[in-house]
């Protein structure tokens, strides 16, 4: 996804620009559940997320290979997300926009 379209006011001011009206725009606050670590790797590493492979591809730029990266990700996933029964779970915004041209 363009950096352009990640934040609320940016995405309305986006699709205004590009001729919407009426523009409406909520934030819900969605959950990602994951059955432990390893599964929510295989979905960030091989599952092909736009941007996902965005922060992949910068830190080939970095010259580290997602092999490198993993058991530091790793951590800092499990301490943000990790569930004392060791699945994961965490809260992302969800934009729903509704709007005419």
């Amino acid at each position: 996804m363009d950096d352009e379209w990640t934040q609320p006011e940016q995405i309305k001011a986006g699709l205004q620009r590009t001729g919407f009206n009426d523009v409406v725009l909520t934030t819900e606050r969605g959950v990602w559940e994951w059955e432990n670590f390893d599964a929510f790797a295989k979905f960030f590493f091989d599952g092909e997320n736009p941007g996902n492979e965005r922060m992949i591809d910068n830190w080939r730029a970095l010259d580290r290979s997602p092999g490198e990266v993993r058991p530091v990700f790793k951590r800092i996933v499990e301490e943000e997300y990790g569930q004392p029964n060791g699945t994961l779970k965490g809260y992302v915004p969800a934009q729903l926009v509704t709007a005419r041209k």
